[in-house]
């Protein structure tokens, strides 16, 4: 395993959390938000 990848796959995988946390927010309705 080489330095260069583990730290490609790392990166991948950091984006990856980042766009689903994103997308899961876009796709909460406005109205729990406004509830709160």
């Amino acid at each position: 395993m080489d330095p260069a990848g583990w730290l490609l796959k790392c990166f991948v995988n950091r984006l990856n959390n980042k766009l689903v946390m994103i997308i899961e927010n876009l796709r909460k309705p406005a109205q729990t938000n406004l509830s709160n």
